[in-house]
């Protein structure tokens, strides 16, 4: 099995994505599926995916500052129209997502909102101390 490492050396789609306009990104997220220890289906699977969703990025009304995870299940949702969602399609596009928040490209994830069942546990907690 090709190492990560052997995989992105020879990978014309590494190259090709490195020059591109999000190559800095590239080039980190490149780092964490080598740090992450993905082998070589994985990484090329990985990287194909970001690919499809920065192209889809460009074609439409996002920019990458607004990518969260609501923007991502949109995107699935039309990948998923046009072909079947790979197993590991989700796992790299929250890799890719962790990259940007880490290098504070874009903001931190939100917060779910605060439910009833949320309020009566914090009472209930309250309660036992």
């Amino acid at each position: 099995m090709m190492i990560t490492e052997e995989y992105l050396a020879r990978s014309q789609l590494f190259r090709q994505m490195k020059h591109g306009q999000h190559g800095q990104l590239i080039e980190l997220y490149a780092g964490r599926l080598v740090k992450d220890g993905l082998g070589f289906y994985s990484t090329r699977q990985s990287l194909s995916v970001v690919n499809g969703l920065l192209n889809w990025l460009a074609s439409s009304r996002w920019k990458l500052i607004d990518l969260d995870e609501h923007v991502l299940e949109q995107y699935i949702k039309q990948l998923a129209q046009r072909k079947s969602i790979q197993l590991g399609d989700r796992a790299a596009l929250k890799r890719l997502l962790l990259t940007l928040r880490e290098t504070h490209s874009i903001p931190p994830a939100s917060l779910p909102p605060i439910m009833p069942q949320d309020q009566i546990c914090e009472k209930f907690a309250d309660y036992l101390q």
